[in-house]
């Protein structure tokens, strides 16, 4: 038996020891999480914010507007991006072909679900004729992007995966919104600042925190500003773009249907031209220089000469820069931005045809009508499955997909 002094003494030790124990869980599992903290940091900083994502990985949203709004869709749909930045698949190792889709809204359309979209059809159409998993299309587009941000996420995203065979791209429609503003409201000044127009591209880039505050550029603050992160930051009348409910069309439409006058002639829009024709001559040289496939498409849209009232009330472009739209502005007509359009289409098939580069003629293939466009631009379900179908007969008639038949 211990004595009452010797009974004390042990339990102290007991005490002490498993206050010592406690205090060397505590310091080990404080290391511990130190230690996968400083991990993860070196992990997330090298394998995902020192590359270049035209979307944050994961993104994700919503989509639900009532048909007055948006025609053509099924709704409710989703829209994701995967762990690789792109809209689809995750890209497949598997896959024998994999071609990545390049552009803005037209490209990535926005509101359809991720099973509508024309490059996710284009996969499937080819995979249905080729065989299961044997060709990959991945989806870049971001809205309002024109070829000033295209050329360098050609250069960067090919660069990037070198696995990657192919771009396709469609284009004009962003150039052309650019060129028209500058004869009824204040010049368009282009930023040509490098980090800037990185920002502009990427929604992720090397060193895209280097401007943030301290707090701002480790892997938990950088997650927490892609959280709040929006591909279109832009405000009207107290609605965002892209909107779940597809409020900032209704708002677009109808700064269009309260224009102050409709410009019937063209302005001069030779110099947009040129920008955009070296841009184009930018985008192939970089692709050749890599040693893979360009495919330019033209960019098809509603616009016409003569236009019903049910077709006019679905327009909401061709008029100021989006960051000045409001009520009362003027607006070009319908006949007058259908000739610039089609300057611009001929001015990429020029393009294509001096140096021999592939071009589908998509804006001769389809038919300017509400079934294939909900407004003058994006494609409804049933225009997103023609330009798919168009695209695969294309691709599965010339080499190599035509040789894996």
């Amino acid at each position: 038996m211990f004595s009452d002094d010797e009974s004390t003494t042990v339990e102290d030790g007991i005490e002490i020891e498993a206050s010592a124990s406690l205090f060397v869980g505590a310091l080990l599992i404080v290391l511990s999480s130190l230690f996968f903290l400083v991990l993860s940091e070196l992990v997330l900083s090298f394998y995902l914010f020192e590359r270049y994502y035209v979307w944050p990985p994961n993104f994700e949203r919503s989509f639900n507007p009532p048909p007055e709004v948006i025609h053509g869709i099924s709704f409710p749909s989703r829209f994701t991006i995967s762990p690789d930045g792109f809209r689809g698949d995750p890209m497949s190792k598997e896959a024998e072909y994999r071609l990545l889709a390049i552009g803005g809204s037209t490209t990535i359309c926005t509101y359809l679900d991720d099973s509508k979209t024309w490059p996710y059809l284009l996969q499937q159409n080819l995979n249905a004729a080729l065989g299961p998993d044997r060709v990959w299309v991945g989806n870049a587009g971001r809205p309002g992007h024109s070829t000033r941000q295209n050329t360098l996420q050609v250069e960067k995203l090919l660069g990037q995966h070198p696995e990657i065979d192919g771009v396709i791209l469609i284009l004009g429609a962003n150039d052309l919104m650019v060129a028209l503003p500058d004869t009824i409201s204040q010049p368009v000044v282009f930023d040509d600042d490098p980090n800037g127009m990185l920002r502009r591209s990427f929604a992720v880039f090397p060193d895209s925190a280097v401007d943030s505050p301290w707090y701002a550029r480790n892997v938990i603050g950088r997650f927490a500003r892609l959280r709040s992160w929006h591909p279109l930051p832009l405000q009207k009348d107290g609605v965002f773009a892209l909107d779940e409910k597809g409020e900032f069309v209704r708002v677009m439409r109808s700064y269009r249907k309260s224009a102050s006058r409709i410009i019937p002639t063209l302005p001069d829009i030779s110099d947009f031209v040129a920008i955009y024709v070296r841009n184009l001559h930018t985008i192939v040289d970089h692709v050749e220089r890599m040693g893979r496939r360009v495919i330019f498409v033209t960019q098809p849209m509603l616009w016409k000469d003569q236009m019903s009232q049910s077709e006019l009330d679905l327009l909401a472009f061709g008029g100021p820069n989006f960051f000045r739209m409001g009520h009362g502005k003027p607006f070009y007509s319908t006949a007058a931005l259908a000739k610039a359009m089609a300057i611009y289409n001929d001015a990429l098939l020029e393009v294509c045809r001096s140096r021999e580069v592939e071009c589908v003629d998509m804006a001769a293939m389809l038919p300017r009508t509400a079934q294939v466009h909900y407004d003058e631009a994006h494609y409804t379900e049933f225009g997103s499955a023609i330009v798919a179908k168009r695209m695969a007969e294309y691709l599965l008639g010339s080499k190599p997909l035509s040789e894996l038949r």
